[in-house]
């Protein structure tokens, strides 16, 4: 695989608009299209997030095939410019407005993670499908360049929605051992991490390559047995004094099918969510928000500022675990087809 050569120079001084970051040799979407990522600079620059963008996934032909649904492939700004909630920077109530962002697309169908390229032959005889599993790559090419250009933030907001979120976790502890002086939180937006236990195509991306080495347990990793949750326990364990969050409505149905794709029976996925969530809960900075709902992520979206809990609303919540105050786990009450 081609490596990633130099960064590119940083963008032109404070604006409140977004700008353009071309990615270095090597950093490409799935189909071969060059990858870039945005940065808006904001009004302080001692506060700093880093944002991983929602878009699916793909494993195979049928899955990975450019006309199949399901998934990102190539990078639109439009997207980000149509974004709500957390993106809105004129509203007052928005607890990121003042903060520098970089955001980083998604197009490599691998949650973020992958560090390969893959030909998938079809399995109904058409032709091969040939994908750029490169999103680990991407991800690290627009982080290398925000260390070299942010150097010594005081605070750090690793965020991402849906694949994104994995993407945050991920990447959270190698953006926490860069900044080790400053106050780091991770935050997902929409993914639990209910997958089957050891999720081929998991493997297939490569994703094991590029797992934070200096956290044996990571390092480590049986793919036989892994799992999203083996990133954020092994993280928060590691990083005791940085802040571990995540929010998901409680009958997300992106999620829920996903999870029947991928192997698992959509009817557990409730169960599993409830399993997954209560595994962390022993850690003592990881908090979690589940909400009333059956869509999908909620950062960029208005539903940010209506989404209440008894009486606890989404964007306080979030406003203060980003702020490094004490939040309680929050779920909605049970017992409806909205939250099972």
């Amino acid at each position: 695989m081609a490596a990633c050569a130099s960064l590119p120079p940083a963008p032109p001084a404070a604006s409140d608009d977004w700008r353009e970051v071309a990615g270095p040799e090597g950093a490409l979407c799935a189909f071969g299209d060059p990858y870039r990522w945005y940065v808006r600079e904001g009004a302080n620059a001692d506060k700093l997030m880093v944002y991983f963008q929602a878009g699916g996934a793909c494993w195979s032909a049928e899955t990975c095939a450019q006309n199949a649904p399901g998934w990102s492939k190539t990078i639109s700004e439009a997207e980000l410019r149509s974004y709500r909630g957390m993106f809105e920077f004129e509203n007052a109530e928005n607890p990121v407005t003042d903060h520098t962002i970089v955001f980083v697309p998604y197009c490599s169908g691998d949650v973020h993670a992958g560090a390969t390229d893959v030909e998938y032959p079809s399995t109904v005889g058409g032709p091969m499908v040939s994908i750029h599993h490169r999103g680990a790559l991407n991800a690290q090419a627009a982080l290398n360049w925000t260390y070299a250009n942010y150097p010594a933030p005081k605070e750090v907001l690793v965020v991402g929605s849906s694949a994104g979120g994995i993407g945050s976790i991920y990447h959270a502890a190698n953006v926490m051992q860069q900044y080790p002086n400053a106050r780091v939180a991770q935050f997902s937006d929409g993914f639990v991490g209910v997958m089957p236990v050891g999720w081929e195509p998991l493997k297939i991306w490569d994703i094991y390559a590029n797992l934070p080495g200096f956290i044996p347990a990571l390092a480590n990793a049986d793919p036989s047995a892994f799992t999203i949750n083996a990133i954020y326990t092994a993280t928060a364990q590691h990083f005791p004094q940085r802040t571990f969050a995540q929010f998901t409505h409680a009958a997300d149905s992106f999620q829920i099918g996903y999870y029947a794709l991928a192997g698992g029976n959509a009817a557990d996925w409730h169960k599993q969510r409830d399993s997954f969530l209560n595994e962390l809960a022993p850690e003592p900075n990881f908090r979690s928000y589940v909400g009333a709902g059956v869509t999908h992520t909620a950062l960029a979206y208005p539903e940010f500022y209506t989404m209440a809990v008894d009486g606890v609303r989404l964007r306080d919540w979030f406003a203060d675990a980003i702020s490094f105050k004490p939040v309680d786990n929050v779920h909605c009450p049970r017992g409806t087809v909205t939250c099972p």
